[in-house]
């Protein structure tokens, strides 16, 4: 009988060992929503500051070769600038001279040289 007495108090402390480092399933499944989540939350701030990044790389990218675009048309501009033929375009074109000799037309009424319709497309651009 004391061996009975003995085993039941043995299963009850063991059963009390098992109640103390027993974790109840739902606070486990607590636990990993909670995780899953919080994962899930930084992951989206990651891929957004990732697609933020990306977007101001490109509009870099894109403004640095805008200006390798406009640094290549100053170089050709300056390199067209020596010549004399540049530099009596543009005494002509923005500064109105006129070499010895030459004869200024000033058309002040386009419609009667090219009607109504207006100058061809060719003309239009010069």
């Amino acid at each position: 009988m004391e061996k009975q007495i003995e085993r039941k108090e043995k299963r009850g402390q063991r059963r009390q060992r098992h109640k103390r480092y027993r974790v109840p399933v739902v606070a486990v499944v607590a636990l990993c929503f909670v995780l899953i989540a919080l994962s899930a939350m930084i992951s989206r701030r990651i891929d957004d500051r990732i697609k933020e990044k990306e977007l101001l790389l490109s509009e870099t990218r894109y403004k640095t070769e805008m200006q390798q675009i406009h640094l290549q048309k100053l170089k050709d501009q300056l390199q067209r600038a020596g010549s004399d033929a540049y530099i009596a375009n543009i005494a002509r074109t923005e500064y109105g001279y006129i070499a010895p000799g030459e004869i200024r037309f000033v058309i002040t009424n386009p419609s009667v040289l090219w009607g109504a319709e207006g100058p061809p497309e060719e003309f239009k651009n010069k």
